[in-house]
């Protein structure tokens, strides 16, 4: 059913039902009153869905088959989805690698301090300043 496929993409986008509705002419709840009763929805609202999210699939739209976005759109959704983990995934990692950079500075500055103290005792053991 066409109402059904809309609210599946209407959710898929997060897009606000009252907002939807007054984008493309219909009167408030009536999406929602036609979603529950098992009504239809008007040539013209289609048109208008169409004309406002060029994302749809329109063969999908209208008969459930192919995909719900446009190849092209379905496409750029998974590579910015995919991208954000990626950069979740670096941010986690350069997170990490500051902090072993960090012990490693810790850990030096421990050994030179103590190469500091222990010059001066190996000068006195073997007589030489």
């Amino acid at each position: 059913m066409v109402l059904e496929r809309l609210k599946e993409y209407i959710d898929f986008k997060s897009i606000n039902i009252a907002q939807f509705e007054k984008e493309i002419g219909m009167s408030n709840n009536s999406f929602r009153k036609s979603l529950k009763n098992g009504g239809a929805i008007g040539s013209d609202k289609l048109e208008n869905i169409l004309n406002k999210y060029p994302d749809i699939n329109s063969e999908w739209l209208l008969t459930g088959k192919g995909n719900m976005l446009k190849e092209e759109t379905y496409k750029i959704s998974v590579t910015d989805k995919n991208a954000l983990q990626v950069v979740r995934e670096l941010s986690a990692e350069n997170a990490l690698l500051k902090k072993e950079i960090e012990d490693l500075k810790r850990e030096k500055k421990d050994k030179v301090t103590s190469l500091d103290v222990l010059e001066p005792i190996q000068q006195l053991k073997t007589g030489k300043e």
